[in-house]
């Protein structure tokens, strides 16, 4: 059986001023884009993922994943946690794959 691992993006600009934003289009910071490669990178080698799951906020975007996992399939939620959580719920009460 496959791993789930979610990992959030780094540090947004809504982060470095302790200010929680809804806004899709708030950024990350530099920082927020080294912890993200950092992460990504790790992942990579340990898991080799074929399947990475973003959403349409630009703080994930700014993430570089597409360049990192880019052996791996690319799917893109325009609802974020909300829609991937939805999605699992459903596999686990359905028994059905969302994620074909």
């Amino acid at each position: 059986m496959g791993k789930l691992i979610m990992v959030r993006h780094g540090e947004s600009e809504g982060n470095a001023i302790r200010r929680f934003t809804t806004s899709g289009e708030a950024k990350i910071t530099d920082l927020g884009r080294r912890q993200a490669l950092e992460a990504a990178v790790r992942i990579k080698l340990k898991y080799q993922p074929i399947l990475v799951i973003a959403s349409t906020f630009a703080r994930a975007r700014e993430t570089g994943a597409e360049r990192i996992f880019r052996d791996a399939r690319m799917m893109i939620v325009p609802d974020g946690t909300a829609q991937i959580q939805r999605l699992i719920i459903g596999q686990q009460l359905t028994g059905l794959d969302g994620f074909r």
